[in-house]
């Protein structure tokens, strides 16, 4: 009950419907939703699902359906699958893009403000996520947030995951009053490693993760920013113990 009730504390005040021209800026980039009637958006969310990388970085799609799918469907049906719970929950994926746009001949970063943000073709680059009770009726689901990133390779060991997910961070910190954050990798995925010790992050060793994926438990090194080390205090907020490693990819 203590554990379904922080979730729904999360949640509280949130169902509205999502603004296309809300956005973070940080100094290199603009954090925005994604939105599926944006062609540039679906494109770029094909890329992303299908250009190289390492695979438990990236969203989980249908194989066999994207093969008779035209490539900008398949990005706008991953993109709209997120957007009711974004607008439910608050919690879900973000567009991280360029602030400055060679495409538009753009010197500055705000010589198009008059524009709205909606309508401004800008370069995106990667996702930035927030997730939480991915799945609600996994019952031992995290009950603090996890910070994900994913990119495409061409942008990669620039620091943009690193300065993303401290946006937004910073935001759900300012306007949520949120301080408790994890993140989940692999032992070996380095680069993930280092961006999580980056924001902040202290390791906590490996531990079963339920509710990332559907139906499935995760065996993931996980990170935590905020947590004390009381103890249970990793089980109290849905990270247990691994029993044994059995890994499963994660999206």
């Amino acid at each position: 009950m203590q554990h379904k009730l922080a979730i729904k504390q999360a949640f509280s005040a949130v169902n509205t419907m999502l603004d296309f021209d809300f956005h973070l800026t940080t100094p290199r980039l603009f954090i925005s939703h994604l939105n599926p009637e944006n062609d540039a958006h679906c494109d770029f969310a094909y890329e992303l699902v299908f250009s190289p990388g390492p695979a438990e970085q990236k969203p989980a799609v249908d194989a066999e359906k994207t093969e008779i799918t035209p490539p900008r469907d398949v990005g706008k049906n991953f993109i709209a699958k997120d957007i009711e719970r974004m607008e439910q929950t608050g919690y879900g994926r973000y567009l991280v893009s360029l602030r400055q746009n060679s495409a538009l001949n753009i010197n500055s970063p705000h010589e198009d403000e008059d524009v709205p943000f909606s309508k401004r073709r800008l370069t995106p680059i990667g996702i930035v996520s927030m997730q939480l009770a991915r799945f609600p009726s996994e019952p031992s689901a995290p009950t603090i947030p996890d910070v994900g990133f994913t990119f495409l390779p061409r942008y990669l060991g620039n620091g943009y995951a690193t300065e993303a997910a401290a946006g937004l961070m910073e935001y759900f910190t300012d306007e949520k009053g949120l301080n408790e954050f994890c993140g989940f990798c692999k032992p070996e995925n380095t680069a993930s490693a280092n961006v999580l010790k980056r924001l902040g992050f202290e390791e906590r060793g490996l531990r079963e993760v339920d509710g990332v994926v559907k139906g499935e438990v995760l065996s993931a090194l996980v990170w935590t920013i905020g947590v004390g080390h009381e103890k249970g205090a990793l089980e109290k907020r849905g990270l247990q113990r691994v029993e044994k490693r059995s890994w499963k990819l994660w999206r």
